[in-house]
């Protein structure tokens, strides 16, 4: 229910029904309409009246008729019936106008349009042409082909031609084809003219505008404009000429673009897929497993102790491990994790447990910020990143009762 405030008071009093807001308690004070009605001049309707539509968005108004129509409930674009004396023309099932006489390409029987044969433009019956389209001339209520080298004609032959098509021109009434210069084209009045003269920046054109573009120029809605008019190109001053911009996320011409210029994330600073990833898009994967290596096994009368190294991809190191270990029935076991070298890139990983069952199942998975190894140089300075990598690893163990070692297979 909506509510207004008299003007001076406090007292705020409820709308008529069916308005959101109003400014009185009639139903012609609405300022909007709740969801079962439609806004129109300070009321609310369940339908809107003739000559208007039912907008069915956020605002629930109701929209006018297009000219001439009387009604049009679907939509603004399809026009159901019409004042006299005009009459519906649906060029498609979405769109449809109300008309008193046919558009082009029409003739009108009764009020209805139906089309012409091509390749007339106007006609009056299904059989009778009153003028044709290019490259044909009318004589007889018909419409006959012009000689393929004339655009418009006033006859069959080659001397009849009024213009001509591309890369000819007209000389003494007949058209001519001509060879251009790179760089040019061809008009068909004044002949072989300079492309960059007509059209700035362009390398080839026709005379309806430039095909490429100068170095340091690209096309773009028939122009030729600065390398920043296509979304994804910077200009490269040591070429002169546009590149695709690496780091935007967008790949072009580049190999990848994971919108960074970083090295070890996958795709390298001048956006090339490093060794060990696949780049399907702009987020690179890793396809190069941790490498996975059984140290020692010993059993001794209270327990058993694994050691394994964890080996990750080069260029990545763990920022701060979490190595989580779960086997498929013991409970009582216990594990550390030490990095073995400076750059975090290799772990080991000593497992004590308490039981021997066989055929056991271990798992071991890792998830962890990381941070990117940078080009190798002596210092191996390292930079954070928010990556996060994840690692799944099974190890399956025959441990004995005995303290002869458990055999132990990598999957």
């Amino acid at each position: 229910m909506g509510y207004f405030e008299i003007l001076g008071q406090q007292n705020c009093l409820g709308c008529y029904s069916n308005c959101l807001s109003c400014f009185g308690t009639l139903a012609s004070n609405c300022l909007s309409c709740d969801n079962t009605s439609y806004y129109l001049n300070n009321s609310c309707y369940t339908t809107c009246p003739s000559y208007y539509t039912n907008q069915s968005n956020p605002s629930r108004k109701c929209v006018s008729c297009p000219s001439n129509c009387l009604s049009c409930p679907v939509s603004t674009t399809v026009c159901s019936s019409c004042a006299s004396p005009y009459f519906i023309f649906a060029y498609n099932s979405s769109y449809s106008v109300c008309v008193n006489s046919c558009p082009q390409y029409y003739y009108q029987l009764s009020q209805t349009c139906l089309a012409c044969v091509w390749p007339c433009v106007t006609c009056n019956s299904s059989t009778s042409c009153l003028s044709c389209s290019a490259g044909y001339y009318f004589a007889n209520n018909y419409c006959y082909p012009c000689q393929k080298s004339c655009l418009t004609c006033s006859g069959s032959t080659a001397l009849d031609c009024i213009t001509c098509v591309v890369n000819y021109i007209l000389k003494n009434g007949v058209c001519q084809k001509l060879q251009c210069a790179d760089g040019q084209y061809v008009d068909s009045t004044l002949g072989c003219l300079n492309c960059s003269s007509n059209f700035a920046n362009s390398l080839t054109c026709l005379s309806t505008g430039p095909l490429t573009c100068q170095p340091g120029y690209l096309l773009k809605n028939n122009t030729c404009g600065n390398c920043t008019v296509v979304t994804g190109y910077v200009y490269d001053k040591t070429t002169g000429r546009c590149k695709d911009l690496c780091g935007d996320g967008i790949v072009i011409t580049d190999l990848c673009d994971d919108g960074n210029t970083l090295n070890g994330d996958g795709c390298s600073s001048v956006c090339t897929i490093e060794t060990g990833w696949r780049c399907p898009s702009n987020l690179c994967q890793l396809i190069k497993t941790p490498n996975l290596t059984l140290v020692s096994m010993k059993s001794y009368p209270s327990n058993h102790t694994v050691i394994l190294w964890v080996q990750l991809t080069v260029g990545l190191r763990l920022i701060q491990g979490n190595f989580i270990l779960k086997f498929s029935t013991i409970t009582n076991f216990a594990y550390t994790v030490n990095s073995l070298n400076a750059q975090y890139t290799i772990y080991q990983i000593i497992i004590v447990y308490y039981q021997s069952p066989q055929n056991e199942q271990l798992s071991i998975s890792v998830k962890s910020p990381i941070s990117r190894l940078l080009a190798y140089t002596s210092s191996r300075d390292l930079q954070s990143t928010t990556l996060q990598l994840n690692i799944s690893l099974s190890l399956s163990l025959s441990v004995p009762i005995q303290t002869t070692p458990p055999a132990i297979y990598v999957s």
